[in-house]
């Protein structure tokens, strides 16, 4: 069974309402609601994606700001990158780690007077509905390849378009019972609104094992986990002999 598309989750919602339709012009908003929250929740699998390889290098456009975007043709608004690596193609590669902006711009106040190398550190930028934005330190002193794995918000509801179904892979229930908790409190009842967040609670600690869990996870006790060590290990830098 695949997820349930708008106009069932909407059928649902009607249904726990007492099919009342005096709701029916909320019900879209609700439900986009209950996605938000549900994502800010925990960093779910299926939200996650690899972007495009990219090059940037420091350039005259660019200059010693080192800024890349990333523009995405579905729209969806980055909630985080998990992980930034570059390569030159040859032996370096490097991960770089995220700090907060305004502790990027405390260490490293005027990157005009920075010496360009193999970037280290980098923040977030901008982050808006089709771009991405991020600055790194040093400046980089080659043409580097970036890959970044990244987290997106869910792709929002529309009305009209009642055989779209949700991007939170069978979340379909916790959608539906956090957005009834919210009507019910818009509704001023309080005590199902309670009620309905608790099963809301329930499932979604339910889910978080599942998101967190692996079948390739912990099958081998760790003294059985023998790593080969690469002819050239002095050159891989996630080598730890």
């Amino acid at each position: 069974m695949m997820g349930l598309t708008l106009a069932e989750l909407q059928a649902e919602l009607r249904v726990h309402l007492g099919k009342r339709s005096s709701e029916d012009s909320r019900l879209v908003n609700v439900l986009n609601l209950a996605q938000i929250r549900l994502a800010r929740a925990e960093t779910w699998e299926e939200l996650n994606s690899i972007l495009p390889r990219s090059v940037f290098s420091q350039s005259t456009n660019i200059a010693y700001n080192a800024v890349k975007s990333f523009y995405f043709t579905d729209g969806q608004k980055v909630k985080d990158i998990l992980n930034f690596n570059i390569t030159d193609g040859g032996t370096t590669r490097k991960k770089l780690v995220q700090i907060k902006s305004h502790q990027f711009y405390s260490k490293y106040p005027d990157l005009s007077l920075a010496t360009p190398g193999i970037p280290h550190t980098y923040h977030i930028l901008e982050s808006s509905k089709d771009t991405l934005k991020v600055e790194v330190y040093p400046p980089p002193n080659a043409a580097y390849t970036l890959k970044l794995k990244v987290s997106k918000w869910p792709k929002a509801f529309e009305t009209g378009k009642e055989s779209e179904t949700s991007q939170l892979t069978f979340k379909d229930d916790l959608i539906i019972m956090l957005a009834m908790s919210y009507l019910m409190r818009s509704l001023q009842k309080n005590d199902s609104a309670k009620e309905f967040f608790g099963v809301y609670s329930g499932m979604l600690k339910e889910a978080k094992k599942e998101n967190s869990a692996s079948i390739d996870l912990d099958i081998l006790p760790e003294s059985e986990r023998i790593e080969s060590s690469p002819s050239n290990y002095w050159a891989d830098p996630f080598y730890r002999g």
